[in-house]
């Protein structure tokens, strides 16, 4: 679902990037066509984020907070039918009305819906902020469950780190005991076992490397989940920011009964323009910032 997300992203910031082709005066030159076409892909970009985005909200909340694993045919079904009838329903309804109000103007950036202003309410503006809550919903919901699995998880790591340290600590004591009675080969490495009935058992050692290795994959493991889950609560703080910012202006201005969208940038603006680097902290930064601190120490 992050790949609609990201399909979606590129709906909407490719034809506003298109926009630098009449930068110098583009309220004037821009044409007709190329204005509409704009102003309809960003909407049809955010209907695709949108559905992709509570699609994968969702099925984190399924599998986190339900325990169901993998997808039912179903379910694949329900998620392939939202992600293209909900960005094309809304899209044609707006197209309708954008047409028949000639309601898409060119702004500073880009050509959006300006006049009349409620017709935004039927592009991002509106269902789109509308299902946001939805997709936090899901999104803090499975946070906090792994979170509380984290706390678990936590205490199960303490308590094998205890048994290692109790185990380490009898381990010393036996060998401590035993230091006068067994000799070592120090060429080979060896511990040379005496007859007598007092040897120190090899499977102490074993036990001590099993508890070790088990408690590095428990510390591995909780390290991704703390790691997942921390991209789920940033993931949720996204989705409602995004589309809060997207929408809030276009909800004032038909609250205080205005008929149009003001020139200059606004919320939606700083939306796109950021939305990008918004969706690579969250899914690319660790990953990535590692790596490129590893290529600048062999150079």
């Amino acid at each position: 679902m992050v790949i609609v997300i990201a399909i979606g992203m590129v709906f909407v910031e490719f034809p506003v990037l298109l926009s630098v082709i009449w930068i110098d005066d583009f309220k004037r030159k821009v044409p007709t066509g190329f204005c509409v076409f704009q102003g309809v892909m960003i909407q049809y970009g955010a209907f695709l984020q949108m559905s992709g985005g509570l699609c994968f909200a969702y099925q984190t909340y399924r599998l986190l907070v339900c325990n169901k694993q993998g997808i039912t045919e179903t379910l694949r079904k329900v998620y392939v039918a939202l992600v293209i009838l909900y960005p094309l329903i809304p899209t044609a309804i707006l197209v309708y009305l954008a047409i028949k109000y000639n309601a898409i103007k060119p702004l500073t950036l880009n050509c959006d819906i300006v006049n009349p202003v409620w017709v935004r309410l039927f592009g991002y503006s509106g269902s789109n902020f509308l299902l946001s809550f939805v997709g936090v919903y899901y999104s803090g919901r499975a946070a906090t469950a792994v979170f509380r699995h984290l706390d678990r998880f936590k205490t199960s790591i303490t308590s094998s780190i205890s048994h290692l340290e109790s185990a380490q600590s009898d381990q010393s004591v036996q060998t401590s005991e035993y230091d006068e009675e067994i000799p070592v080969d120090l060429e080979n490495n060896n511990t040379i076992t005496i007859p007598t009935s007092n040897t120190i058992p090899t499977s102490n050692n074993n036990g001590l490397s099993q508890i070790t290795a088990n408690l590095s994959k428990q510390i591995k493991v909780y390290n991704m989940t703390k790691a997942a889950a921390i991209r789920m609560v940033l993931f949720s703080c996204a989705f409602a920011f995004i589309n809060f910012f997207a929408s809030i202006q276009t909800i004032l201005i038909v609250f205080k009964g205005g008929k149009t969208i003001e020139s200059g940038l606004s919320g939606h603006d700083w939306v796109g323009a950021l939305q990008g680097t918004i969706i690579f902290l969250i899914f690319g930064l660790p990953h990535n910032v590692r790596k490129l601190f590893i290529r600048e120490a062999r150079i």
